[in-house]
């Protein structure tokens, strides 16, 4: 299973009220953090390098509207990767600070 669907999964569940189980969910979430920081420098290089590859077409014709729109239209589902990678690492760092809160809570 990709790094993606494991987070999804994860997010997915119910926050625990239990100690042990809120222990277990941090452990869990650990686990998920540096495969998801590789997946979104990962994502993000590979979004830049396309950018770089369509920013200076060869074709001196092209105006910058076209540029940007060739641009645009070769890098939107490596934008959504990224910026999902990104939102995940984001929605994770908020489950943290939910578990971290019913730790010292309980």
């Amino acid at each position: 299973m990709d790094i993606i669907s494991l987070t999804k999964d994860f997010l997915n569940e119910d926050v625990p009220i239990i100690e042990s189980d809120i222990e277990n969910a941090l452990t869990s979430l650990e686990k998920l953090r540096l495969p998801l920081l590789e997946a979104r420098i990962e994502a993000q290089t590979e979004l830049l390098n396309k950018r770089r590859q369509y920013l200076h077409p060869k074709d001196k014709n092209l105006t910058e509207l076209d540029r940007k729109t060739m641009l645009d239209a070769n890098t939107t589902s490596f934008q959504a990767n990224y910026e999902l990678l990104n939102g995940l690492e984001y929605l994770l760092k908020d489950r943290h600070r939910t578990l971290s809160l019913l730790l010292e809570l309980s």
